[in-house]
């Protein structure tokens, strides 16, 4: 099936700017890095935020999922530019996590992989709900206003609003 170009497009465009409003800057929020979070989220132009996953992935299975869900074929030697300048910065930013089924894996071990942290995983599924309001977690709507929800630090709250429970990503003041 013919993927439309304009959908994978808008879709990698709301990524950066959830990669953004996460607290990732311009550099860390590039097209690679929002290629990168889809994959590890497992959502394409077919999909809707709220099908995000947290399953584990290795550099090389993520690059493998980009190329086949969208159409980005990396070149085998950029497995080192994913690992450090995407996947070890959502590290830093309480994005993902590394190796959660065995935290005291070798480092130099090829079953090394990354995951969504799963506090991060009800933050993707609200985007673009009531809960929201629009396509991106910072902004308008009370539920995030009321607890300060911009991610962007390890400094994570959960509170409960209207019956449904929300992680808060607070910056640090």
């Amino acid at each position: 099936m013919q993927r439309n170009e304009m959908d994978k497009d808008n879709l990698v465009e709301k990524t950066r700017k959830l990669l953004i409003d996460l607290g990732m800057d311009k550099e860390r929020s590039n097209e690679r890095s929002a290629m990168v979070f889809l994959a590890l989220a497992h959502l394409d132009s077919d999909s809707n935020w709220t099908q995000a996953t947290n399953e584990m992935y290795t550099t090389r299975q993520l690059m493998d999922w980009i190329r086949d869900h969208l159409g980005q074929d990396y070149a085998a030697n950029t497995r080192e530019t994913i690992r450090r300048f995407t996947l070890h910065q959502f590290s830093a930013g309480a994005i993902v996590e590394q190796n959660a089924d065995q935290p005291d894996r070798p480092i130099n071990s090829p079953k090394w992989n990354y995951r969504l942290t799963p506090r991060l995983i009800p933050v993707i599924h609200a985007i673009g709900t009531k809960d929201t309001g629009r396509d991106s977690i910072a902004g308008t709507n009370d539920t995030w206003n009321n607890c300060n929800c911009i991610a962007g630090t390890n400094d994570v709250d959960s509170e409960n609003h209207s019956g449904k429970d929300v992680v808060c990503y607070q910056k640090s003041r």
